[in-house]
C-alpha cells in the first residue's frame, strides 16, 4: 500500500467516524473548518457529541497530541469525545473515549500535551 499523506489519513479517519456514527443512529457533520475546537458534531438518540478525530495507520500503541485549542475545548466541554481511528487505509477501527475517561491517559511531554494509550486500551 502506498504511503498516505497526513491529509489522506485525516480524510479517511473522518469518513470512518461518520460511518461509525451513522451505525449508532446519529447524524455526523464535519465542522472542522468552524474552528470550534472539535472536528465532528454528532447528534441523535438525545445525545450530542463534540468529536475530535485522530487517525493513525498503525495498530500498536499510540501517542495522540492535541493542539492548544483542542485541549482548551476538552477541558471546558462535557460533550467532548476523542475518537481514535487506527489502521486507517486498510481496515479502520474506531475507538471512542469520553472526556472523563481521557484523564488517565493525559501527560505533558516536552511542552506538548498528549494522550498515551497502550494496546489494552484498544481492547487488544
Amino acid at each position: 500500500m502506498p504511503r498516505l499523506s497526513n491529509q489522506e489519513i485525516k480524510r479517511l479517519a473522518f469518513g470512518a467516524v461518520v460511518i461509525y456514527e451513522r451505525k449508532q443512529s446519529r447524524q455526523a457533520e464535519i465542522v472542522e473548518r468552524r474552528r470550534d475546537g472539535y472536528d465532528i458534531l454528532s447528534q441523535g438518540n438525545g445525545d450530542e457529541r463534540h468529536i475530535e478525530v485522530k487517525g493513525s495507520i498503525s495498530v500498536g500503541s499510540a501517542r495522540i497530541g492535541l493542539e492548544p485549542s483542542e485541549l482548551n475545548h476538552m477541558q471546558k466541554d462535557a460533550r467532548f469525545y476523542l475518537y481514535i481511528v487506527r489502521n486507517v487505509g486498510v481496515d479502520p477501527s474506531v475507538h471512542v473515549f469520553r472526556r472523563n475517561d481521557l484523564l488517565q491517559h493525559f501527560k505533558k511531554i516536552d511542552y506538548q500535551y498528549v494522550f498515551c494509550f497502550n494496546r489494552a486500551d484498544f481492547g487488544e
